[in-house]
């Protein structure tokens, strides 16, 4: 089955979210850049190169690192962008504390580690939903419904 992907503008929103939050400006550099971040990991899964949910998800946060279609917040929007894919597609990402997050990220930055060192963090830290309620049961389906809509609006953040 195909994964649910992310689109340019979800990349875009996850920008703007991030950055407000800290005060920076919201500014799109290279809106060719944006819709290559979204393309690649769609690319790489129809060619057979990745079929790990994981591996696709690392590859959100390697290309906004290193297209830096943003003025601002390029890794923080990779970072979203790959958690909002791990939950729109049938896992939920449990965030350590805010400290690690952004140890993790430095050091994908400062080249100490690298998309598979991200993809196992990312593995590590997700699990699939559980079908283990009764069917129909609000918990089975309420949360997730809810999760998945968030994450394909564009509304889901870690930070």
């Amino acid at each position: 089955m195909e994964p649910f992907w992310l689109s340019a503008g979800n990349l875009i929103g996850f920008n703007r979210r991030a950055v407000t939050m800290t005060g920076e400006p919201h500014l799109v550099r290279d809106p060719d850049a944006v819709h290559a971040i979204a393309a690649r990991p769609q690319h790489l899964w129809h060619y057979g190169v990745y079929r790990d949910l994981f591996d696709l998800a690392s590859l959100y946060v390697e290309e906004c690192d290193r297209r830096q279609a943003f003025l601002n917040g390029n890794k923080r929007t990779g970072f979203i962008a790959a958690t909002a894919f791990i939950e729109g597609n049938g896992y939920i990402f449990q965030a350590p504390d805010r400290r690690e997050q952004a140890i993790v990220l430095i050091e994908f930055a400062n080249h100490r580690a690298n998309r598979l060192d991200i993809a196992n963090w990312l593995r590590d830290y997700s699990r699939p939903v559980t079908r283990r309620f009764k069917p129909g049961s609000y918990r089975q389906h309420g949360i997730y419904r809810f999760r998945l809509a968030r994450a394909r609006k564009g509304k889901f953040l870690v930070f």
